[in-house]
């Protein structure tokens, strides 16, 4: 995490609770070290940011210290709401974590009236055991894109090792799919993630090719999903062993 966004992240951390933080706490939850704990405290003390406390006690941010708040309605926030909690509920460890600070960060500048921008019982999501936790090697994949070398288990229970240059991921609501191009068919295929029983990043690939390959793939789905239209899309985006078309 670069030190700005780290030093940002600190300062949420501390506005969100009334209580006085460890250095030790604040470093599990920043995933860094204590002694950068220390010198971050000691930097934003330095720019004069109310924090008070030190070394081997604790930390606390005085009230009133506050940053420019974010105009929402009630709508607004909570579309927002649901869409933060299905990211925590079918989101890889990383997008749960950063879900978790992107909805703390909004709670922090909201006025009181607005402090509960969801209706209890408006929106639930049921806990999705198994936790896909390839998805944050995929994710890293398209937006700096690699191939990636997979072992995938198709509907059959048939298991073949591939090579994909990932494109984009498609969330549905009992699992989620990798759109990609497969070197092995040479054409595009969709992976589910649950049947994916291994990968590995391997090979980068220049962007603009990634680019073009994505384009390419949007104009195959459209023509695709209007030709199968009344097919149950889930079937149709499972085509880790068969062509699209």
């Amino acid at each position: 995490m670069p030190r700005t966004d780290r030093l940002f992240e600190l300062i949420q951390l501390l506005r969100s609770t009334r209580t006085t933080r460890t250095a030790a706490s604040l470093a599990d939850d920043l995933e860094v070290s204590v002694r950068t704990i220390y010198r971050d405290v000691a930097l934003l003390q330095s720019l004069r940011v109310p924090i008070e406390g030190e070394a081997g006690i604790g930390y606390m941010m005085r009230n009133g210290y506050d940053l420019p708040p974010l105009m929402f309605n009630t709508e607004e926030l909570e579309a927002i709401s649901f869409g933060l909690a299905m990211i925590g509920q079918r989101g890889d460890k990383a997008m749960r974590k950063s879900a978790r600070s992107a909805m703390r960060k909004i709670e922090n500048v909201l006025p009181a009236s607005l402090a509960n921008p969801t209706t209890p019982g408006t929106v639930h999501f049921y806990q999705d055991s198994a936790c896909h936790d390839h998805l944050e090697t995929v994710r890293g994949c398209i937006r700096d894109p690699h191939y990636i070398d997979l072992v995938y288990e198709a509907a059959d229970g048939e298991v073949s090792n591939r090579t994909v240059l990932p494109l984009s991921l498609i969330f549905f609501a009992h699992t989620t799919v990798v759109a990609a191009w497969c070197e092995l068919r040479q054409d595009f295929r969709h992976f589910r993630i649950d049947r994916i029983l291994a990968l590995k990043q391997a090979d980068p690939i220049p962007e603009p090719v990634s680019r073009q390959c994505l384009q390419d793939w949007k104009a195959r789905e459209t023509e695709h999903l209007e030709e199968h239209c009344v097919v149950p899309i889930e079937q149709i985006f499972d085509t880790g062993d068969r062509a699209l078309n």
